[in-house]
This record gives structure tokens, C-alpha cells and sequence, in this order.
């Protein structure tokens, strides 16, 4: 899914990132490869899995669902190149609101949106 697959991005600075082009579309995928290009340059990986805790979906317009969660990601950490843990940042709870929207192009869905609220949940 979604998540595993930014994950394994994240935690691998070599790993290809051909495989986000079967995750996401438009913007997301743009600022999926700023924020990987960014990570890469200064040499910052990414340990661990989220956690979704719960999720409601609802139809949007014609092709599209959105899906309000709850992610876990207590279990994540940054590291910086020397193997060094990055804290994150103190108003950025280890229990979270996400919120995404799904698309379907031709026949797959894909994530078009993914936003990190900073709500607790």
C-alpha cells in the first residue's frame, strides 16, 4: 500500500523511486519526489512503520473517495547520515489526523492528496 511504499522509499537513500509512480499521481507525486530528493541530498533515512489506528471513507466527486485516518507513527524515526536520530519536530503528535484522496485512473486508484493535520487523535 501506500504507506509501506513511501516507507520503503524513505528508509532507502539508493532505493529507485520509479515504484511512487504506481502510488501517486499530480502534485502528490511531485512533492513526494522534492521531499525524497531533499532526504536524499542530506543524507537522511527513514526507520520504521505507521500505524493506521482508524480510517472512514467517503465518495467524492465522480471517481474519487476521501479517507480521513488516524496514523500510529510513533514507530518512525529520522536518522541523518552519520546514523544520527532526527527528533521531530514537538507539535507533531505520534498519533495523527491524515487526510488523502484516491483517484482512479484508468482502472487502479492512485493517492492524489495526502495531508498531515497535526491533530491529535
Amino acid at each position: 500500500g501506500y504507506l509501506a511504499g513511501i516507507e520503503a522509499l524513505r528508509a532507502d537513500p539508493a532505493a529507485p523511486v520509479a515504484p511512487l509512480y504506481g502510488l501517486t499521481r499530480g502534485e502528490l507525486t511531485d512533492r513526494w519526489l522534492t521531499i525524497l530528493r531533499r532526504h536524499r541530498g542530506e543524507g537522511m533515512a527513514l526507520s520504521g512503520h505507521a500505524t493506521v489506528l482508524t480510517s472512514t471513507v467517503t465518495a467524492g466527486t465522480a471517481g474519487t473517495w476521501d479517507v480521513t485516518a488516524c496514523l500510529d507513527i510513533s514507530g518512525y524515526q529520522m536518522y541523518d547520515r552519520e546514523g544520527a536520530p532526527v527528533p521531530r519536530d514537538a507539535d507533531y503528535p505520534d498519533r495523527n489526523v491524515n487526510h488523502f484522496t484516491l483517484e482512479r485512473h484508468e482502472g487502479a486508484l492512485y493517492l492524489v492528496a495526502d495531508t498531515a493535520t497535526r491533530e491529535a487523535c
